[in-house]
């Protein structure tokens, strides 16, 4: 499996980051996109990586397709998807982080 990258945000990305309040987000191609003033957070990484190993075990369209229903329904902060992300913050051996560790 391709290992992950983490960029600073460009353009692009830091206004949709910033649109949504986001700090960081992953794309189809196993990137993290992460706001500069947050770039050392681990626990952030974690919880991208969380989302990177939930789009590998699902399948990046359904991923996608899930995220923005449950944005709505029930709303992004209970998101199945945030409520796993938010488990793999504080736990370096969580199974969606496929052994990489920060």
């Amino acid at each position: 499996m391709k290992p992950p990258r983490f960029r600073i945000a460009g353009v692009i990305s830091r206004f949709i980051l910033t649109r949504f309040g986001f700090a960081a987000m992953v794309s189809p191609w196993r990137t993290v996109y992460i706001l500069k003033e947050h770039w050392f957070d681990a626990a952030l990484r974690r919880h991208e990586l969380a989302h990177l190993g939930q789009m590998q075990r699902d399948g990046w369209l359904r991923f996608w397709v899930q995220c923005l229903w449950w944005y709505f329904d029930p709303g992004y902060e209970r998101s199945p998807y945030e409520i796993e992300a938010r488990l793999a913050e504080h736990n370096p051996k969580h199974p969606l982080l496929g052994g990489y560790a920060f």
